[in-house]
């Protein structure tokens, strides 16, 4: 699964955009989907950010605005899948390369970088 969630930490992953990648690939969707059933599974209502992130390849201006349209595209499949209204999305944003969760000089460093952040507050149950 290319989604990691921490529920102590209250956020949901999704890893392995490809470079330049705007929209989750097949598995990240389905992962997405899976993140979404356990959501409205888990509880009533509760509050999301999604933040967007890149690797390092490309320039700051340019991975800032990818960063963007990453959480704008997860933000779309929250939807699609079916998210109970309950649930509010607080903010849609992005950080570029500025918050790397790895190391941007290896491959695999750089594909954990790429990724989509669901930030979890207020959580009723």
């Amino acid at each position: 699964m290319h989604a990691m969630c921490d529920a102590e930490a209250k956020k949901c992953v999704i890893h392995g955009f490809k470079i330049d990648g705007r929209k989750p690939n097949k598995k990240e969707s389905k992962d997405l989907g899976e993140v979404v059933k356990l959501l409205n599974d888990f509880a009533d209502s509760g509050t999301i950010d999604i933040v967007g992130h890149t690797d390092s390849t490309g320039s700051d201006k340019y991975n800032q605005k990818l960063s963007v349209i990453r959480a704008q595209e997860v933000n779309k499949l929250l939807t699609q899948y079916g998210l109970k209204s309950e649930y509010k999305i607080n903010s849609v944003s992005g950080k570029g390369e500025k918050e790397p969760m790895a190391t941007n000089k290896t491959r695999a460093g750089r594909t954990l970088n790429r990724r989509v952040e669901l930030l979890f507050s207020d959580i009723v149950r």
